[in-house]
């Protein structure tokens, strides 16, 4: 799928929902796909990202394993942080979800 097809599909997604981050969404989506197309030290892996409506979504909701992203800065978790991305790619072997803010905070994994 080209640049542009993969904007469409995307843009076309997020027109049900007002107010919606296109960036935050689009950064998700390329970060799954690296992780899709990637695995991690040869091993096909996978994730779930729960983009937005966050606050609603970490109240009902309950870590099963230590968060490590919980004492870092939001700055510092920012899901266009290359950084951020990595660290994000070798969680993903060990926890099956991450959930990030409009604003592209990844807020637990």
């Amino acid at each position: 799928m080209t640049k542009t097809k993969e904007k469409n599909l995307i843009t076309k997604v997020c027109k049900r929902r007002k107010g919606f981050n296109f960036n935050t969404l689009e950064s998700a989506i390329i970060l799954a796909v690296e992780i899709a197309r990637e695995g991690r030290e040869g091993k096909k892996i996978g994730t779930m990202f729960i983009v937005s409506d966050s606050d609603n979504v970490m109240r009902k909701s309950k870590c099963l394993i230590l968060d490590p992203l919980i004492l870092h800065p939001a700055e510092a978790k920012h899901i266009d942080n290359p950084d951020l991305r990595e660290t994000v790619k070798e969680l993903s072997q060990l926890d099956g979800a991450f959930i990030i803010s409009d604003e592209g905070v990844v807020l637990s994994a």
